[in-house]
C-alpha cells in the first residue's frame, strides 16, 4: 500500500462513505486537467506506457471508493501523437459505471 496514501484523505474517504449510502445505481463522471508536459519527457514515452500509465493512481481510488472489481473498460484517445488525451469508461458491475476523462 506504500504510495497510494490518498484512499486515507479525509475527502476521499467522505465520498466512500457517500456513495455507500446509495443503494441504487451509480454513475460517476470525473474530469482531470493534467496539464501539458513537454513531449521529450521521459513520462511520454510509449514505450513505459505513456502519460496515461502516471494516473494509476486516480483508478486506485475509483475502485477503493466503489468497493467492487472492475468488470471491464473501454478507452477512447484523441488522435496525438503521445494518445495522451483520453477517455476510460470503467464498468464495475451491472448497475455502477465511472466515466473518466483526463485531457493534456
Amino acid at each position: 500500500m506504500v504510495g497510494f496514501n490518498r484512499r486515507f484523505s479525509p475527502h476521499v474517504q467522505k465520498i466512500k462513505m457517500l456513495m455507500a449510502s446509495v443503494s441504487g445505481p451509480k454513475s460517476i463522471v470525473m474530469t482531470i486537467n493534467a496539464g501539458v508536459i513537454d513531449a521529450n519527457h521521459w513520462i511520454q514515452d510509449l514505450d513505459v506506457g505513456g502519460r496515461i500509465i502516471e494516473k494509476p493512481a486516480i483508478l486506485l481510488i475509483c475502485r477503493f471508493i466503489i468497493g467492487v472489481p472492475i468488470n471491464s473498460y473501454t478507452k477512447n484517445a484523441m488522435n496525438t501523437s503521445k494518445q495522451d488525451t483520453a477517455t476510460l469508461q470503467l464498468s464495475f458491475c451491472r448497475w455502477i459505471n465511472w466515466h473518466y476523462s483526463l485531457f493534456c
